[in-house]
């Protein structure tokens, strides 16, 4: 019997406007988590591993970061309301330039909105990072 997986992410799609236009870091993006089991994402810096994090627990910068495709599925439920895919081009480039891609947060505010989203996934919120 095949056992579900506990997080399910298909075809993820995050883009980022910029002064240049739409840049895509996380393009089409698949991986699944079983029960008990961890995944650990690597790359080179600007390859997208942090942009795909925030698009799972959805803490991308308002106005800027956009979930484009895909689907993210926890403990069989989607979660993910609007991900309707497009067929429209994304093209990889680095977040550097990108202008506000990024959005700073202090650490105990970061420590705080991740506490809340795991609450939200019914997930016992960390002591901190």
């Amino acid at each position: 019997m095949a056992v579900e997986p506990l997080l399910s992410v298909e075809n993820l799609v995050t883009t980022f406007k910029t002064e240049r236009g739409k840049i895509c870091p996380v393009d089409k993006v698949n991986f699944s988590v079983a029960p008990g089991k961890t995944l650990a994402i690597v790359g080179e810096s600007g390859s997208g591993k942090s942009v795909t994090a925030l698009s799972i627990m959805q803490l991308l910068p308002k106005g800027n970061g956009a979930i484009e495709g895909g689907r993210v599925m926890f403990e069989g439920e989607d979660q993910r309301r609007s991900l309707h895919g497009r067929d429209d081009v994304c093209h990889r480039e680095s977040l550097a330039g990108a202008g506000n891609a990024e959005q700073r947060l202090s650490r105990q505010a970061a420590v705080e909105t991740v506490d809340e989203r795991l609450y939200g996934l019914g997930l016992v919120p960390g002591r901190g990072i």
